[in-house]
């Protein structure tokens, strides 16, 4: 693939895993067999991202120490995104009632994780697009960076208020006083 249509497919990818993460916030939208399809869907789009990003990825590893201080941080942050995202759909194979059936024990703690992480996977994966905003060389950067910015704040304080006011979170907090 030539460089320019790698580039284009790279974003192209980024948009799409993007796109669905927003979509799975929202399980009403969804419903399970869906949001178990998207989120699988996801998981193989993070593989090719990964293939795709792998030169990218070695060569930080091998070079952390020597890098900026503004690369190391978006390193990081992509790590914890990929960490992040790979807890999200790990724990939701685990409580899959529609793809995959594990009759495991505590089952409702793992869909309280579930829950929690997923909310983080998505405010991180904000701040990982916030940081493809930085490395543009433009005169608008600036303009996208606070627009970000504020968006990820604002998106952040919505999903914790919907995890609050969930019926998950409140039968957690009955457990828990009991």
């Amino acid at each position: 693939m030539k460089k320019n249509k790698l580039k284009i497919f790279k974003i192209i990818l980024d948009i799409a895993i993007f796109i669905l993460t927003i979509i799975l916030t929202n399980l009403d939208i969804t419903g399970n067999l869906f949001h178990e399809i998207i989120g699988i869907t996801i998981g193989i789009l993070l593989i090719i991202h990964i293939y795709l990003n792998i030169k990218y990825i070695k060569a930080m590893l091998k070079n952390f120490k020597k890098v900026n201080k503004e690369s190391k941080i978006k390193f990081i942050i992509t790590m914890i995104t990929f960490i992040l995202y790979t807890l999200t759909i790990i724990l939701g194979i685990l409580i899959s009632s529609e793809l995959f059936r594990f009759n495991l024990p505590n089952k409702f703690t793992l869909i309280i994780f579930h829950v929690i992480i997923s909310r983080l996977t998505v405010i991180f994966m904000m701040m990982h697009t916030t940081c493809h905003f930085a490395s543009l060389k433009s005169k608008k950067r600036k303009i996208l960076l606070i627009i970000s910015t504020i968006i990820i704040i604002l998106f952040s304080i919505l999903l914790m208020e919907q995890l609050f006011m969930s019926f998950e979170w409140a039968a957690f907090l009955s457990t828990i006083q009991r």
